[in-house]
């Protein structure tokens, strides 16, 4: 077998021909019979409860199929609970489809209007009245690790996850140092801006009890088990199609409670169901990353090299942990990884992931390097700026050479 070398190359892109002259494929571009559009009645408010939905107006519009509330499903969708077991103990909450009686983030989907056309649906969610009343929110990460108020009061803490590392005599090595350097660094939240929006066309076949679910998803056969289970049907039930995505990230690797509804309400109906988000929507309902406190502390001897670490790393995750992989893996890889380019012996991490009343945070584009590399590489220019090395100096005396491996 002759080798094959990609470096370098320009390997062909067996989808390119038919992106540059148009004729992708994407959800919005497929049409379904007798298919209806869904708009959702979110949330105004990052921590309410829901008192009362009053959808008699919207129901009155022309055109109008239904207005669909947590209760019309409920039979049909059970709630989810995101764990990672092999990560330890988590405090979790299942999260619903539609919000019922508590919404815990702004843009939360607390209804659903489905009508013959995208135009009719939303203006009849404009007229859905929701009794709210507000409650104290949790608006920051701050917030959140002070913990005088929580987004899941059942649980009596903000701290949905933590986790410790310690790889050697840190302690000792802090004492003896040349050196002691601390910093602080403060990652605001971000989330992408997908060509595509997320989107999601189910259609239900009563008489088979067949759901085909026309999704854009990064990772079809995973919501198949999960909109399986969720739904109360086998996996041979559930068919999931994916067409050409305008973009994922990792945006499009979880499992959205609109999307979840749009399905339940086609199971509902008995009807083929559309839901696209438009970009308003997207920001107010897509995941974010990042979103970090991290306090850093770095033990340097007199000739520049690096002989301790130690990391905080305090993150939000959200009013639910997203699912399935959970809000956990980026605090977990900001730990792991910040000081992975360099010989650094004695290293001890501690990540925790706080509620907050915000969307979820999830995986999405690096899954926590550019905070471990900001933080590394920080403490590395902080530490050149005290000895008054070079910053290229200071890195070559503490990078992990090439034949350092293996390496725990």
């Amino acid at each position: 077998m002759s080798e094959t070398h990609i470096i370098g190359t320009s390997p062909p892109r067996p989808d390119l021909r038919a992106k540059i002259e148009g004729r992708s494929r994407c959800l919005d571009d497929i049409a379904v019979a007798g298919a209806l559009e869904i708009a959702f009645v979110r949330s105004p408010h990052a921590h309410a409860t829901i008192e009362a939905i009053d959808s008699t107006a919207a129901r009155e519009l022309s055109g109008v199929v239904a207005v669909v509330t947590a209760a019309d499903i409920a039979d049909i969708c059970t709630p989810w609970t995101a764990e990672l077991t092999n990560l330890g103990p988590m405090n979790t909450v299942p999260q619903p489809a539609l919000a019922s009686d508590v919404a815990r983030w702004q843009g939360e989907p607390v209804a659903a209007v489905v009508a013959e056309t995208r135009a009719i649906a939303e203006d009849a969610a404009a007229l859905v009245e929701v009794d709210y009343t507000v409650l104290p929110a949790v608006a920051s990460l701050d917030q959140a690790v002070r913990d005088e108020i929580h987004t899941h009061p059942e649980l009596g803490t903000n701290s949905a996850w933590s986790l410790e590392l310690d790889t050697g005599n840190v302690d000792a090595v802090f004492r003896e140092a040349a050196h002691v350097i601390e910093r602080n660094f403060e990652v605001g939240r971000q989330t992408g801006v997908t060509l595509e929006p997320r989107g999601m066309i189910a259609e239900f076949e009563p008489s088979s009890g067949q759901l085909t679910l026309h999704q854009t998803s990064q990772v079809p056969h995973i919501q198949r088990t999960v909109y399986a289970r969720q739904l109360g049907l086998s996996e041979n039930q559930v068919r999931i199609v994916c067409p050409d995505l305008g973009g994922g990230f990792g945006i499009k690797l979880h499992v959205y409670p609109d999307e979840m509804a749009t399905a339940a309400i086609s199971m509902t109906l008995k009807r083929p169901v559309k839901f696209v988000a438009d970009r308003t929507e997207s920001f107010l309902a897509d995941i974010h990353a990042r979103g970090h406190i991290v306090n850093a502390r770095i033990a340097v001897n007199a000739d520049g090299v690096i002989g301790a670490m130690t990391v905080d790393n305090k993150a939000g995750g959200g009013a639910y942990l997203v699912h399935p992989r959970t809000s956990v893996i980026e605090p977990l890889l900001v730990a792991i990884c910040t000081p992975l380019a360099y010989t650094i012996d004695h290293y001890r991490a501690r990540a925790e992931l706080f509620y907050q009343n915000k969307v979820m945070t999830g995986q999405y584009r690096g899954v926590g390097m550019p905070v471990a590399t900001l933080v590394a590489e920080g403490m590395m220019d902080a530490a050149a700026r005290a000895l008054g090395l070079d910053a290229a100096e200071i890195r070559r005396r503490n990078l992990l050479p090439d034949d350092g491996y293996p390496r725990t």
